[in-house]
């Protein structure tokens, strides 16, 4: 990915590392040492088109973004409400729920070892911005996630109100 980057500088990156990466990278023998992999995440900031994001909000970023590229099931839901492309970079064993199943025909599948087939994959997907996955993506969505829809507001406010009843607080108070 670092690769394409850098030899794509019409492209902006936001890389986020998931807070375990770095342990297990180096637990795993991707990177030998924490040195070596923050060394990399240093190559990722000094690129003029990327940034390394660690802090706990990503509402921006998902809002900000063309696309998404990830392998892990922590965002994938999350993603759907800006309606955007998803590449999600597969890997055997992998099992997902109902919900997660569903998410994933709606966006594009890529083996995690395909470097070439995802660099196709965001060359024509995010960067040509040819995406013939979004109506069954927003059917997901209005199906799956679309809560104001379904409850007349949004799902932290559909929790404030539950717990408020719980507690014997009318709602609105």
């Amino acid at each position: 990915m670092y690769e394409f980057a850098k030899n794509h500088p019409e492209t902006s990156w936001v890389v986020k590392p998931h807070p375990h990466l770095l342990h297990s990278a180096v637990e795993n023998g991707v990177f030998p040492s924490i040195e070596a992999f923050q060394k990399y995440l240093d190559a990722w900031n000094n690129l003029p088109n990327a940034q390394i994001a660690t802090g706990g909000y990503y509402q921006e970023i998902f809002a900000t973004s063309d696309g998404m590229i990830q392998d892990s099931i922590s965002f994938i839901a999350e993603y759907q409400y800006v309606n955007k492309p998803m590449i999600f970079l597969t890997r055997e064993g992998e099992k997902f729920h109902n919900l997660g199943e569903k998410i994933l025909k709606a966006s594009y599948l890529v083996d995690g070892r395909n470097f070439q087939g995802i660099a196709n994959l965001i060359q024509e997907i995010i960067i040509k911005g040819n995406d013939p996955k979004v109506d069954a993506r927003k059917k997901v969505f209005d199906e799956q996630l679309n809560y104001l829809k379904y409850n007349g507001m949004t799902a932290s406010e559909f929790i404030f109100k539950n717990i408020s009843e719980e507690l014997g607080i009318k709602h609105g108070d």
